[in-house]
């Protein structure tokens, strides 16, 4: 069965016009109605609530998370995180104990210095820790390998623990794509659309001499640091959506080592909204993507501000979105 293209559909929109953490007596309505008619609204019965947990973890991009208190109140938590992959048979199986070089997954915002101790925990109360990128010998901060390779594909979950010891809150599983081009660029294009819900399509205005910056803030105006044609913004059908996320996620679309000199034209921006998967409450994220087609370029950008930025070029891919 032919598949619609889901961007020359995209270029034609855009040219178209209880509170948790305790335990006590609470009323019980349950036993309040079969009790004597006559009974007040005192009856009660003992229910134990079970307690919060200290932080929330949110994935919002393949390796990337977010950890959050959830009093609002620091929480000290374990340096070391633990990643688990998933075994055929479901069990789970730690698997960061040999990223950087045996340092292991490091719930750190920043990489240390290479000769400094790792702290044994941290103070938290909102902590995005640098991105896995996939690799282990490469994980998160070590940059020179001898021999490194890509734990992907497969699925994964992140645990923190807090200081003491007496918590442990596991993650949300996520799947690590397979990473056969060898550059970790590609896993986050391929995270884009895990989780989409809803996308509108605009026109963009080709940037002035001083460039565009896709890494700025969210705003109605712009869409990965490039200019919104006013009038332009029609809403994605979830068809087209679905078959625009298939063609981020393709093995054999992009190319995300090559750099190109050219000048960008014909441009096609797309604004989606994903559903995060979190331990917490349900969260959104807006992820912002510019489509180049004089060029074949691809950026995009998500997460919080600044915003996490990807860039690619989808020439291989060309005949498909066209088609």
């Amino acid at each position: 069965m032919r598949l619609i293209p889901a961007c020359i559909l995209l270029f034609a929109a855009c040219t178209s016009p209880t509170k948790a953490g305790r335990t006590g007596t609470i009323p019980s309505p349950d036993v309040a109605s079969r009790s004597d008619p006559n009974a007040t609204s005192s009856t009660t019965a003992t229910v134990s609530v079970p307690a919060t947990p200290p932080v929330q973890i949110t994935n919002f991009g393949v390796g990337r998370f977010e950890i959050s208190a959830t009093g609002g109140a620091p929480v000290r938590i374990r340096t070391p995180g633990t990643m688990e992959r998933q075994n055929p048979d479901g069990t789970w199986v730690s698997v960061g104990e040999r990223f950087d070089v045996g340092t292991g997954y490091k719930l750190l915002d920043k990489c240390p210095e290479r000769t400094a101790p790792l702290p044994a925990c941290v103070d938290v109360t909102t902590l995005v820790p640098v991105r896995w990128t996939g690799f282990n010998c490469s994980a998160q901060c070590n940059g020179t390998c001898r021999a490194n390779s890509f734990e992907g594909p497969g699925t994964f979950r992140l645990s923190v623990t807090s200081c003491d010891g007496a918590t442990t809150v596991v993650g949300k599983p996520f799947d690590m794509p397979d990473n056969r081009n060898g550059n970790d660029t590609s896993v986050d294009r391929w995270g884009l659309g895990v989780g989409a819900t809803w996308a509108t399509v605009v026109r963009l205005d080709v940037p002035s001499r001083a460039g565009f910056d896709a890494s700025v803030a969210a705003s109605p105006s712009r869409v990965a640091g490039f200019s919104v044609r006013a009038g332009s913004e029609h809403p994605i059908d979830k068809a087209t959506l679905d078959e625009l996320v298939g063609l981020l996620q393709a093995r054999d679309g992009f190319d995300d080592q090559i750099v190109k000199r050219c000048a960008v034209h014909d441009l096609v921006g797309v604004r989606l909204t994903r559903a995060l998967a979190s331990t917490g409450a349900a969260r959104t994220d807006a992820v912002e993507i510019a489509l180049d087609f004089a060029c074949n370029k691809f950026f995009g950008a998500f997460g919080t501000t600044p915003r996490e930025t990807t860039a690619s070029h989808f020439d291989a891919a060309h005949a498909k979105f066209l088609v």
